[in-house]
Order: C-alpha cells, then structure tokens, then sequence
C-alpha cells in the first residue's frame, strides 16, 4: 500500500487521469450514439461533441472539479473499503451537480447534457475502484501495528511474542508504575511519564488512550494490538470502534482469544479480533428495513 506524499500524489494524479478519460469517453461520438439510441431515460438526450477549445476547456474544469471535491480522499488515513466507496460515490454526485450550475450559468463552458450525464456515470464506478486498488495491501508490504491497553505485563508479551512490527504503544500515563497486576501500589502516586518515554525499551509511548485516533490517523496505522487487563471496560469497546471506524485490524493476544469475538481456528500467538461481524449484505437489508 502507497504511503505518505506518494499516496497523495498518486491518487490525484490518478484521479486526474480518470476524469481526464471518462470525459474524453463520453465525448465521443461512438459513445453517444448507443447510449442516446437504447438506453431508457438517455435516448430523450440528443449526441453533442465538443472539439478544439471547447473540449479542452471543458476537461480542465471537470478535472479541477472533480479533483476538488476528492481531496479528503487525497489523504494517506485509514478507510474501510465500503467507506471508501459510498465517500467517493457521493462527492462523485456533488462534482456533477456543480458542472451542471457552471453550465447552467454559462461560466467559462457549457458540457452537454449527455456528456455529463456519461461522465458522472463511468466516474461513479472507475472512480471508487481507483481508490480501492490503491489502498489494497501487497504481500510486500510490512504491517504497521499499535499495542493499544492499561497493562503493561500483557504489552511486553506482546512485543516479546510476536513477529509483528509495532511502531508504539499508547496507555494511561500511570501505568508504568502501577507495577503490572500489583494492585497494592497507589495509582494517584505513580509519576506520569511523557509520551515518547522509554517504558518499554526500544517502544516508543505516543500518548494516553485518548489519542488513540489521532496516531491511526497520521501514522497511518493497519493493526492494533489489544493489551487491557479485562474486556469489559468502555475504553476497551471505545478501541474497537475506532478500529471500526478506521478500517484497522484489531488483534489479542491468545490467552484473552475467550473475552472477544475472533474467528474460529485462529490459535496463533495474536489472535484476530473481529470488529465487524456482519456481513456487507446485512447491512444492506438492515439499511434497507
């Protein structure tokens, strides 16, 4: 997966592109043709090409518009692909409605109706896959992975059991001190330690639970490892539903594999927790009643 101002450029150079083709497609005759001859709705539409100024013009400002109103997207951040989607589809509908006003007030170029109509068309479904394929994860491409939790003993055997690169860790700021499951220590006495502190050597510490979002975000984050000590507390249900969110895996450690949902079979030393059990085409029936 494409990282950092790379991804950014990218996407909107390949955006660019898309937009540059699907109105080059639509504008063409052997296009039109069909399209207004057998296609219901369409055919009251009558074929009209632009060339020369016209059609140059006409594909500047489509690009501008339509890289415009994709630029959320243009950020290197965590998406569910059926987020990517419906994002893309709907800022896709308001490019189109504001080519139309442009044409309806005759700002710098009119794009026919039948042009427009095609375009939005090809751009509703080339333009969410675009986005799609390049936030798809290649076999090459090394995890970016998190320890989210409030206990420290479960973190280091984390980091001491398993493969995965983790970039950090969050937890409350007096859990370094807390002693692990030693209840006996008082937790009001225990010194804060400031984020980037070297608690666990090697790890750096990116903050308290509360920013948790704000390091998927901008470290662009795949996974987050679980290491609370029960999981039945709200800032346990609170990560998942960013993990949720976000479009991040979430993951525990084995031994807690009985605490949450995770798939059947999956006995390795960090288990996969499912954060979202159902179905795409549940939702779409739940949505849909």
């Amino acid at each position: 997966m494409i990282r950092g101002w790379w991804y950014r450029i990218i996407s909107a150079t390949g955006a660019s592109m898309v937009t540059v083709l699907a109105v080059a497609l639509a504008n063409h005759p052997l296009l039109q043709e069909p399209v207004t001859t057998y296609v219901p709705l369409l055919w009251r539409l009558e074929p009209t090409t632009l060339s020369g100024t016209s059609l140059q013009l006409a594909i500047g400002t489509s690009v501008a518009v339509v890289v415009g109103t994709l630029l959320p997207l243009f950020k290197p951040r965590p998406w569910r692909i059926l987020d990517i989607v419906a994002f893309s589809q709907k800022r896709i509908i308001v490019a189109g409605l504001a080519i139309a006003a442009l044409g309806y007030f005759n700002y710098t170029f009119r794009l026919p109706r039948t042009t427009l109509t095609l375009v939005v068309g090809m751009l509703l479904i080339v333009m969410p896959l675009w986005f799609v394929l390049i936030r798809t994860r290649s076999q090459s491409d090394s995890e970016r992975a998190i320890i989210v939790g409030d206990d420290m003993s479960q973190l280091e055997r984390i980091v001491s059991e398993s493969d995965l690169p983790v970039l950090g860790y969050l937890c409350p700021p007096t859990a370094y001190q807390v002693g692990f499951e030693d209840e006996s220590v008082d937790i009001e006495i225990a010194a804060p330690i400031a984020d980037g502190g070297d608690a666990i050597e090697g790890l750096p510490r990116f903050g308290g639970l509360s920013k948790l979002e704000t390091v998927l975000v901008e470290r662009d984050v795949d996974t987050v490892c679980l290491a609370f000590r029960t999981a039945d507390r709200g800032e346990f249900f609170g990560t998942l539903d960013l993990c949720h969110k976000h479009g991040v895996n979430a993951k525990v450690h084995r031994e807690y594999v009985d605490d949450v949902l995770t798939s059947s079979g999956d006995v390795a030393t960090l288990a996969n927790v499912d954060v979202e059990p159902w179905d795409p085409q549940d939702y779409v029936f739940k949505r849909t009643f």
